[in-house]
């Protein structure tokens, strides 16, 4: 007797094993992870289920919705980096099995197998998988949303005119998760969700209409006919009513509004103003904290982060553009999941403020259309598409030995130490020269297993080892564990042009800040308190401190290629006239 382990179970075990692999063995990762579990931690000390604070300070970055999974961990398991990141991790599978269920719905099983395991093996999806912020949250209910939109028609072309759910009641389940989205990441947990939908639905329904002019006709009267053909405000609006905006906004009125009224009713509305005002509006109008880039930003954050899949997402597009395109099978499943990666890439390259996490949302679309890749385009050398695979297989080895050469480098000048990461390369170098002698040897299951086993173990060695090493080089528990044992847990720490977010979580108290000389004066005048900076600030104000304050420890920044210090009162305190002689780099104790 044969046993078959059913597809979801498959997704399960390859997602669990690269998210929760060494998950609470590394420190939290600046800025983001300590700022979050932090806020986290202060809301469970105070009992506070709605004001987030960092630092015992409002913190208007992000809504709730993390928060109340951090405190749910923290209850269940205490505080620590684990439980901060332990809802992310569980999100991230789910999202996975979404995406796995919704390649079953568009295409085929193989296909949303593919899809499962693809998104669970990628660099930025794990990352943020591992990680205390509300990227992992958002995405599991944005993907919630869209698996219930795809859910509620029928793929298989016999009603291929109706492209939204008949009846109202079959719009709520799929409106009110969005509507739970808006509570991880505000508007963009319903706005884009929606216009993926609704650019889906308005496109199909013009499409059959749709008039196209013969090839020898003037470039004018073809941009005029496809003008007409696509931008008719008529359809749109249709659509548009169809979607029950009014369903929508009850949605979002009845699940996110009262968190919404309740913090803004306790901070006199300093949150809402901080969060819609400043974190949307002002992200979208214009860089901030000069997170800029150009227009092909996310083109090339997507080559990265989707990594090591990414080099068969150029395969992808253009094989699956040309099935759309010429009408072969699933061309309406393929026009969706095109769509929703290009309303994210879109949207956020219109955006001023640019960061890699903020098109997360259609990394299942990016899964989706590799996981259809390898299930409609075989794996043949014969095949039209041998070349790509050849390209994209040469490419994986490729970057693995690009790898072993370029991180022992980069250690060496930011984390000393750490010249082993090199061997992190030498997974996908090996899996790219295995892969290529079976393709080539017309072994073509073999080779896409090798291809999946090696991207599983290079993103499994990558968090689950390396990750956790390189995290023990960060400042912020560092400089607690520098400061006397006696005073560690009571002493008062300041910071002065410095303040590494993870001082605040892994100290667990009010990190005081210090903005001018004479503040750091009259702070170290108490005999119980310290203070950490650049140790290019220590000629700037050593001169004007006691006399008996002194560098306790310095250590290279971490990812930076200059010093922290930490000074104060110490019997074991380094004699000053060492910071000249000492390079840049070492780590003093």
């Amino acid at each position: 007797m044969q046993w078959k382990i059913p597809g979801v179970w498959v997704v399960v075990a390859v997602a669990g094993l690269t998210f929760f692999l060494g998950l609470g063995s590394g420190q939290l990762f600046d800025e983001d992870e300590p700022k979050n579990a932090e806020c986290g931690r202060e809301m469970f000390e105070r009992g506070d289920w709605i004001v987030p604070t960092f630092n015992h300070e409002l913190r208007t970055e992000k809504p709730v919705l993390v928060y109340w999974f951090m405190l749910v961990s923290f209850h269940l398991f205490g505080v620590s980096e684990f439980a901060a990141r332990f809802f992310s991790a569980v999100l991230g599978i789910g999202t996975c099995v979404f995406t796995y269920y919704i390649g079953c719905r568009l295409f085929n099983r193989r296909a949303g197998l593919w899809a499962g395991m693809v998104l669970g093996s990628c660099l930025m999806f794990t990352a943020v998988a591992r990680a205390s912020t509300p990227d992992s949250t958002l995405i599991f209910f944005t993907t919630l949303s869209l698996l219930l939109y795809v859910r509620s028609r029928d793929w298989s072309g016999a009603q291929e005119s109706i492209t939204l759910p008949q009846r109202w009641y079959h719009f709520l389940p799929m409106y009110a998760t969005m509507a739970i989205a808006v509570l991880a990441k505000g508007p963009v947990g319903v706005l884009l969700p929606c216009c993926v939908i609704g650019l889906f639905a308005y496109m199909e329904r013009i499409r059959s209409d749709a008039t196209v002019l013969p090839a020898e006709a003037s470039r004018m009267a073809k941009f005029g006919q496809w003008f007409k053909n696509w931008l008719r405000p008529v359809p749109f609006f249709k659509t548009t009513m169809q979607m029950r905006p009014d369903l929508i906004l009850l949605c979002v009125a009845v699940i996110a509004l009262p968190w919404y009224i309740a913090v803004g009713v306790q901070t006199d509305g300093a949150w809402l103003r901080g969060f819609l005002g400043n974190h949307n509006v002002g992200r979208f109008m214009q860089p901030m904290e000069n997170h800029s880039g150009p227009p092909v930003y996310y083109l090339i954050a997507i080559m990265l982060g989707f990594f090591p899949w990414s080099v068969f997402l150029p395969l992808a597009f253009v094989s699956l553009s040309q099935r759309h395109r010429q009408g072969e099978g699933d061309r309406q499943s393929i026009a969706f999941v095109l769509g929703w990666a290009g309303v994210y890439i879109i949207f956020f390259s219109l955006a001023r403020t640019k960061l890699p996490n903020y098109v997360l949302p259609c990394y299942p679309a990016l899964a989706l259309l590799t996981g259809y890749l390898f299930e409609a385009c075989p794996w043949d050398i014969s095949s039209k598409v041998a070349k790509g695979y050849r390209w994209a297989i040469g490419s994986l080895l490729t970057v693995g030995g690009v790898l072993i050469v370029a991180l022992p480098i980069t250690a060496y000048f930011i984390i000393p130490g750490e010249y082993w990461l090199g061997v992190v390369g030498i997974v996908p170098l090996v899996g790219g020269i295995i892969a290529w002698r079976q393709f080539h040897q017309h072994r073509e299951n073999s080779a896409r297993q090798t291809v999946l086993v090696t991207c599983v173990l290079f993103v499994a060695v990558f968090f689950g080892f390396a990750g956790p090493r390189v995290s023990q080089h960060q400042d912020g528990a560092y400089i607690v564990k520098s400061l006397p044992k006696d005073v560690q847990d009571s002493a008062s720490i300041a910071t002065f042009r410095y303040s590494p977010p993870g001082l605040v979580y892994y100290a667990q108290r009010k990190i005081d800040v210090c903005r001018t000389p004479e503040d750091v004066q009259e702070y170290l005048s108490d005999r119980n308190n310290y203070l950490a900076t650049h140790v290019g600030r220590w000629e700037e104000i050593k001169d004007s401190l006691p006399k008996d304050v002194t560098i306790i420890t310095q250590k290279q920044r971490f990812l930076r290629d200059h010093d922290i210090i930490v000074i104060g009162r110490s019997a074991d305190a380094l004699d000053t006239s060492m910071v000249a002689e000492e390079p840049s780099g070492s780590v003093m104790r």
